[in-house]
């Protein structure tokens, strides 16, 4: 009985860290392969021939794939899962602070000089 109990309260350990591996890859995967191309998409949409549902299978695809490798790569380390999981929540993090809060108007993509772009910047140095 007791080895019963033992094995249970591992499983539910083990439960526990897979299901916070699953979602905390989910998050980082989402932020990186789903909602930011799908955003590069809707905000230049008259320069793309593809429509959203046309790329929205392969952008899915990618999120799915990213987030079991991460999950997985997380769960391998047993003892240092949890800075493993750290790790992968603070780049998620890092990653949609810059996307959803410090977003810039870059104008169009289209290859013309930025109107804040001098001849004789800092960097033509």
């Amino acid at each position: 009985m007791l080895k019963i109990r033992k094995i249970q309260i591992m499983d539910q350990k083990f439960r526990k860290l897979a299901f916070l591996s699953v979602f905390i890859s989910l998050f980082l995967s989402s932020t990186l392969l789903f909602f930011g191309p799908l955003q590069l998409y809707y905000t230049n949409i008259g320069e793309f021939s593809l429509t959203g549902l046309e790329i929205l299978p392969y952008i899915a695809v990618a999120t799915i794939f990213s987030t079991a490798i991460l999950a997985i790569t997380a769960l391998l380390f047993k003892k240092t899962s949890n800075i493993v999981l750290s790790l992968i929540f603070s780049i998620g993090l890092c990653l949609w602070i810059q996307g959803n809060l410090l977003t810039w108007n870059y104008g169009l993509f289209d290859g013309k000089k930025h109107p804040l772009e001098h001849e004789n910047n800092l960097w033509n140095y």
